[in-house]
């Protein structure tokens, strides 16, 4: 069974297209905005009153900066953020709103436009929240060659293979010598594709080595920076630093292999990981488990308490491994 990967690089198009073709005059935003709170949070009437103060908040937010037509997007989102942090004196009263009040306006002025706005045809698209537009605006400063090459690891992505491989030298005496002398690596991409979770993951280390080296595209990476990202495994004391280095030697050889870059700098590489090693002696408690067990402490009318216990229960009761519980 896939996973739902949030936020997925082949979606970027969509967070380029506008999210309205006419700009909203304040008081029609504020009317809407108005409708949107008693649809979206009328489940409790303290959840209703808590949320009409926001609306408030942000009418005298709008009023204040004279915000008089408004384009709700992504960038009106992070003006309110960034411009409620430092201000919350704006209250008809002369006191400043709590920072914690003041935290709340942005999300609340997103969740509203996109579960009220959206579903009225207001808006075209939902927005995106501050993670995901971070994601697209770091994925849209890389060359268009890499984007083009993220774009398809993410769909398409293959598992890669070390295979040993005998060469031809053209010396007499190859063959007394040691055996080894005359075996080169190679890397084979499979046809088996990777799992959406494992492509998100390599992809994130390739785009962390790009940070790391300083570069807009991996058509620059040349084996240099190989021991950049080593070295900055290094300085991290990273338990984890074969893995890294395989996932992004995996990206690397597919990428190479569908022609987006001209030579693999990860071809020399080692694929091995040693992904438990750093939790191989942790083990649940004797306890622990009679926790878990005891389903007298699920809450059986939240859904996703009850398919989590769901999954624990079963790893326990089927002796499963983790890679096959995330299967699941």
């Amino acid at each position: 069974m896939d996973i739902e990967i949030r936020h997925k690089y082949c979606g970027v198009d969509q967070y380029l297209a506008p999210v309205v073709v006419k700009s909203f005059p304040r008081d029609v935003f504020m009317k809407h905005v108005r409708e949107g709170v008693q649809v979206v949070f009328s489940r409790s009437n303290d959840i209703l009153k808590i949320n009409r103060v926001y609306a408030n908040v942000l009418e005298q937010y709008l009023e204040k900066y004279e915000v008089s037509d408004i384009v709700p997007d992504e960038s009106f989102i992070e003006k309110i953020r960034l411009t409620l942090k430092e201000d919350g004196l704006f209250n008809t009263r002369g006191k400043p709103y709590r920072e914690m009040t003041r935290k709340k306006i942005s999300r609340f002025a997103r969740q509203v436009i996109n579960e009220y706005f959206f579903p009225k045809g207001l808006v075209k698209r939902k927005l995106l929240i501050e993670v995901g537009r971070q994601k697209y605006e770091r994925f849209l400063k890389l060359t268009k060659n890499s984007q083009e090459a993220i774009k398809w690891f993410e769909g398409n992505g293959k598992v890669v293979r070390a295979l040993p491989v005998y060469v031809e030298t053209g010396d007499k005496d190859d063959l007394s010598r040691n055996g080894e002398s005359r075996i080169k690596r190679i890397l084979k991409v499979a046809d088996r594709k990777l799992l959406s979770v494992p492509n998100a993951t390599k992809i994130q280390q390739a785009l962390l080595l790009l940070k790391i080296i300083n570069k807009r595209g991996f058509e620059f990476v040349e084996e240099d920076d190989v021991g950049k990202l080593e070295e900055y495994c290094d300085q991290r004391n990273l338990k984890k630093k074969s893995d890294y280095l395989a996932d992004v030697a995996t990206f690397f050889a597919n990428i190479h292999d569908q022609g987006f870059i001209e030579s693999n700098p990860f071809a020399h590489v080692s694929l091995k990981k040693d992904a438990y090693s750093s939790v191989k002696n942790e083990f649940f408690s004797i306890e622990a488990i009679d926790k878990i067990k005891d389903i007298s402490t699920v809450n059986r009318k939240d859904k996703l308490e009850v398919r989590d216990r769901l999954f624990a229960l079963l790893g326990y009761d089927l002796a499963m491994r983790l890679g096959e519980i995330l299967s699941l």
